[in-house]
């Protein structure tokens, strides 16, 4: 037995609701039934309605949301009303009974606006905007759009932001007003993007499907139908997959490939029939009719038609489209009369819902009719007015358009490609290099007088294995940002960190060696303990000064370097030198006594013997500082190069 809590399946079934989940919300039923409380009871009866919904079993849903809300009701749990009446208000939507619909998102909204719960008017609000958007009242639509864009805005919903644009791409979509339509598409698909909304974008692939294909662009149509489709089925989103699919259809019966067409308008009729989606099937059983008819099957074209008079069709592109295909067997039937009496209603019913794609079609037919009969003023009026409407959805002006949107769209993502190369460039080399690097120099350089510091820590190896691996990230962490921090103030450059090892170099200018003085005084007077033990942790130092070459290597992982025999010797005066004290070559002491502005303190260490060098006269840097009077420097000194090969 579960031992959840009342929480915690709650917030189960928020998830599984998020990632349309059926087959979990049936599980977390279960268990919400098992605690047997009228909260936990009225939660199970919305887990069981969302998941019949999500199924396509729209029956089952519509009777278990009546129970979770009259539950919901019962305890006096407004929220839980609320958002059961605004599933209800979408699975009446779903079967096409749009008025019970309306009348559920309204008791809905009033519901979330007495809670004041913004995303939940959001959702009540956008759903009546596509209401208002399917009767063809777009100014009303627009307003309600607006009003849920706002909400999430304000909430900081991505995903409800997406949806929004998504649903005001659409509205555009159906005017004709393509470029428009396609630009709210790239701009939901990069905010479903944002959050990783694997429901939101492949209804914006499918949609943007459209538009290439209202273009006449078919080969990238498909292209965006079937990524569509294949998330789809990824998610196994039935009602989706049908739209999808009869969406495919649409392409081969425009390429006049009744065979494929029909093949595709068959998968997605019988997926909205068995989900009950009444609008859908309408819709699809008018391509169906359509394409027979052009595919010359008329008497299967009059079976279906009977057929789609005896539904109920609300939408009037669904209800346009039915009536063309009248007129089309009309005009087989030699009744001319009739076909244009047919389509001038339907003409009339596109003109009164701003339906342009739909008004160009209608003309495209009644011009063609006026030819076959040879009424020729009648041609001249519905050419021109065809010719006008065609010009502007997918005249020129529009393909240049979605063509610069295109393009702008290719050179922002460049743009943001760019954007991240430049900021891995700036987090990982000097900022004088990056930027050299970012114009596409190859860095190669040679400096005759750089200072080069090499750092460890004493009995690191020793401290750390009684560490647990996280205090030594935390511990190394501390100590390497205190020292970036005193390389940055020093106004030299941090090369590398190996190990527990720390290199930085400062480049020839007129301050350069005491700078690099300063900041090794300054690292070797920074206080950090060990945390097992309580102990200082001490440092050794070694400073050398002499040629360099310098260059960025890497192509994944760039790394500005620093190579020669200067380097080799800076290291040696760190691994000779003593915990404590910073341990300095005689050409570098000699270069610190010759340079102004500064009192540091050199003490003679005597002669020792250098690897690879034989006898060296060594020093130590005993302490002191740039004095006041010395010139400033910037934050971080640009290289100054002896020779640069670029």
């Amino acid at each position: 037995m579960s031992n959840a809590t009342y929480e915690s399946l709650c917030e189960e079934v928020r998830t599984a609701s998020a990632t349309n989940d059926a087959h979990a919300l049936v599980g977390l039923a279960d268990e919400l039934r098992a605690l047997d409380t009228p909260q936990s009871l009225a939660k199970a009866e919305g887990a069981l309605a969302l998941g019949s919904q999500l199924r396509g079993d729209y029956a089952n849903a519509y009777e278990q949301y009546q129970r979770a809300i009259t539950m919901y009701r019962a305890i006096n749990d407004i929220a839980g009303e609320a958002d059961a009446t605004l599933q209800m208000a979408n699975v009446n939507y779903r079967v096409g009974n749009a008025s019970e619909a309306r009348a559920n998102y309204a008791k809905s909204l009033a519901l979330f606006e007495q809670l004041g719960d913004r995303t939940g008017i959001a959702r009540a609000t956008g759903n009546i905007a596509n209401l208002l958007c399917d009767s063809g009242d777009y100014s009303s639509a627009a307003t309600y759009y607006q009003h849920a864009l706002s909400e999430y805005e304000i909430s900081n919903d991505a995903s409800g932001i997406a949806r929004i644009t998504y649903n005001v791409g659409s509205m555009h979509y159906r005017v004709g007003n393509y470029s428009s339509a396609l630009e709210h598409y790239y701009n939901a698909l990069e905010h479903y993007g944002l959050v990783h909304d694997t429901a939101g974008t492949p209804n914006v692939l499918g949609s943007i499907g459209n538009v290439f294909w209202r273009i006449g662009n078919d080969a990238e149509a498909l292209k965006f139908y079937h990524q569509a489709l294949c998330l789809h089925e990824d998610r196994t989103d039935r009602s989706a997959m049908a739209s999808v699919t009869g969406n495919i259809g649409n392409v081969y019966a425009k390429a006049n490939d009744y065979g494929l067409a029909l093949e595709y308008y068959e998968r997605a009729l019988a997926l909205h029939m068995e989900m009950g989606e009444v609008a859908s099937t309408a819709r699809v059983t008018g391509n169906i009719v359509a394409t027979l008819i052009a595919f010359g099957r008329l008497a299967e074209a009059r079976t279906l038609l009977r057929t789609m008079d005896e539904m109920t069709i609300d939408d009037p592109s669904t209800i346009i489209a039915r009536e063309q295909s009248r007129a089309l067997l009309q005009e087989a039937d030699k009744d001319l009369d009739g076909a244009i009496t047919t389509l001038l209603a339907a003409l009339d019913l596109a003109r009164k819902n701003r339906l342009s794609l739909h008004q160009a079609e209608l003309h495209r037919c009644l011009r063609d009719i006026a030819l076959t009969s040879n009424d020729f003023a009648s041609y001249v009026v519905h050419n021109n007015e065809f010719s006008r409407l065609t010009e502007e959805s997918s005249g020129k002006d529009t393909a240049l358009k979605i063509s610069m949107l295109e393009r702008k769209r290719e050179l922002d993502a460049r743009d943001k490609e760019h954007a991240k190369y430049l900021a891995v460039l700036y987090a990982t080399l000097p900022k004088s290099v990056a930027i050299r690097v970012a114009q596409g120099e190859t860095i190669h350089d040679s400096y005759d007088d750089a200072a080069i510091l090499f750092l460890d820590i004493v009995d690191f190896t020793t401290n750390s294995s009684a560490l647990e691996a996280s205090a030594i990230v935390q511990l190394l962490q501390s100590v390497f940002s205190t020292f970036d921090e005193r390389c940055s103030q020093s106004g030299i450059t941090k090369i590398k960190t190996n190990g527990d090892g720390y290199m930085a170099a400062a480049f020839p200018s007129d301050s350069h060696i005491t700078r690099l003085a300063s900041a090794a005084t300054a690292m070797m007077s920074s206080a950090f303990t060990w945390p097992h033990s309580g102990q200082a942790v001490t440092f050794r130092i070694g400073l050398h000064i002499g040629p360099v070459t310098a260059g960025v290597i890497g192509t994944e992982r760039l790394q500005y370097d620093v190579w020669g025999d200067t380097v080799n010797v800076a290291s040696r005066m760190e691994s000779t030198g003593e915990p404590g004290r910073i341990h300095v070559s005689d050409t570098f002491a000699d270069a610190l006594r010759s340079a102004p502005y500064h009192n540091f303190t050199l003490t003679e260490r005597g002669t020792i013997d250098v690897k690879g060098k034989g006898a060296m006269k060594t020093y130590w840097l005993e302490g002191g500082q740039v004095i006041d009077n010395a010139p400033a420097s910037a934050s971080e000194q640009a290289p100054v190069e002896g020779v640069r090969n670029s």
